[in-house]
């Protein structure tokens, strides 16, 4: 989508999960999972197979799926691209909005989002021990370990 000059966040295809069996938090991508950023100012891929919590900030986890995919698939040691924390962040913010957008509703809506999407920021933004701690093939048992 152009908006005055500018390419705009993208997801052309909803993403697709398989629940691991035994474990309520974590899911794999069946499929590939791509994204443009206009952060990024390039699309990227996720490769299928990729393990993820979809989102982990405690009393919002889990309200936005491909958001959190894209973050946690930033945060690893080798996605691709390389970002910092801050960019992950920011990335992150990103998508959060644009799903947030296709979605909105009365003001009091609007306003929620706004203030989880906030929060949710910040939190993986100052949150330690996370960032760049597995690969992007990481299996199952290496992040549950």
């Amino acid at each position: 989508m152009l908006i005055k000059g500018r390419i705009m966040p993208q997801i052309p295809d909803s993403i697709k999960v398989e629940h691991i069996k035994g474990d309520y938090k974590r899911v794999r991508l069946l499929t590939d999972f791509r994204f443009y950023s206009d952060v990024l100012n390039r699309w990227c891929c996720i490769p299928a197979g990729f393990v993820f919590d979809f989102e982990s900030v405690p009393l919002l986890q889990g309200t936005n799926p491909e958001a959190g995919a894209i973050h946690d698939y930033l945060c690893r040691t080798d996605s691709d691209p390389v970002v910092d924390k801050s960019t992950a962040a920011k990335v992150y913010l990103e998508f959060q909005g644009y799903f947030d957008e296709m979605e909105s509703g009365n003001w009091i809506n609007r306003f929620w989002d706004w203030i989880s999407r906030g929060v949710k920021t910040a939190v993986v933004w100052i949150a330690p021990g996370y960032f760049h701690k597995f690969p992007v093939k990481a299996s199952y048992e290496e992040i549950a370990a």
